[in-house]
């Protein structure tokens, strides 16, 4: 059985906020599993949060630039939605809803 995070841990495991790693999974740059009203996470999930982070933190890129990217790389990897298996979803560019610091 694979290791599985709930989302506070997850979050200090890689460096983000909750808020933010919500926006993610929210516009589908990472997948979770729901267990009772909980987010868990696995391996591959929090591999994924950390090229989020490298991309958003270390290069600045946004939420629609992480996007593509991610997209791309899961083409490039042969793996084709996040998470692994599945389809294919087509490269389009979205509008994302940015988070802001209130």
């Amino acid at each position: 059985m694979s290791t599985t995070y709930t989302l506070k841990i997850a979050c200090r495991e890689v460096g983000l906020s909750p808020g933010f790693v919500r926006c993610c999974i929210r516009e589908g740059l990472v997948e979770v599993r729901r267990v009772g009203g909980r987010c868990l996470l696995d391996e591959a999930a929090l591999r994924r949060l950390h090229r989020i982070r490298r991309l958003r933190k270390d290069l600045g890129v946004n939420l629609a630039g992480i996007d593509i990217i991610l997209r791309l790389l899961d083409r490039l990897e042969g793996d084709p939605r996040p998470g692994g298996g599945g389809r294919a979803r087509p490269l389009e560019v979205r509008r994302v809803r940015v988070l802001e610091d209130d």
